[in-house]
């Protein structure tokens, strides 16, 4: 019996790394909570979604605008927050409220929101983040299993994010000017 107990402890010794290092740069679980991605995540208030994090996409930088992502919150320490990748670095972002100029996202960086604009806390309050900020990239839902499946992808409309290259008048009709960089 010690013989068995033995064995058994030097597999799980010898396991243990092999699933530390798999779940800290491959994948994990994460449980989700708050209102500020609904009806995507937590479609009712009070619900918490398990989602299945891609970890190896953070460290390879494979993100794509619409992609679900979790990101240490730049504003609280120690905090993580799941948002929806809206832009990239060399976007150009026209808030959600529609005030101010254009931002344009410095390389390096991405701009994240909420799909619930009125509960979400995101870029459009303290603006980009960089991407070094980016944790995982959220794969799907696992439970409850009546939601499990892959995310809804959502592209941002190109009245409110654009590349340079890309129909700048788009950003606001007639009345729009194109950014002064030269990027039209």
């Amino acid at each position: 019996m010690l013989r068995t107990l033995g064995g058994m402890a030097l597999g799980a010794a010898t396991a243990a790394p092999l699933v530390i290092a798999f779940t800290d740069n491959v994948a994990t679980l994460a449980c989700c909570e708050g209102r500020s991605m609904q009806p995507t995540i937590n479609p009712r208030a009070g619900d918490a979604t398990i989602v299945l994090l891609d970890k190896w996409s953070a460290r390879s930088g494979a993100f794509s605008r619409g992609d679900v992502v979790i990101v240490n919150s730049p504003t609280q320490d120690g905090n993580l927050v799941l948002k929806r990748l809206i832009a990239l670095g060399g976007d150009y972002v026209k808030k959600a409220n529609g005030r101010g100029e254009p931002v344009l996202v410095p390389k390096g960086h991405c701009w994240i929101e909420g799909d619930n604009p009125a509960m979400s806390h995101d870029s459009n309050s303290f603006g980009p983040v960089p991407l070094a900020m980016v944790t995982a990239r959220v794969l799907c839902k696992v439970w409850p299993v009546s939601q499990a499946g892959p995310l809804e992808r959502r592209d941002t409309p190109p009245s409110r994010v654009w590349r340079p290259g890309r129909d700048f008048w788009a950003l606001g009709g007639a009345g729009a000017e194109p950014p002064s960089d030269g990027a039209r």
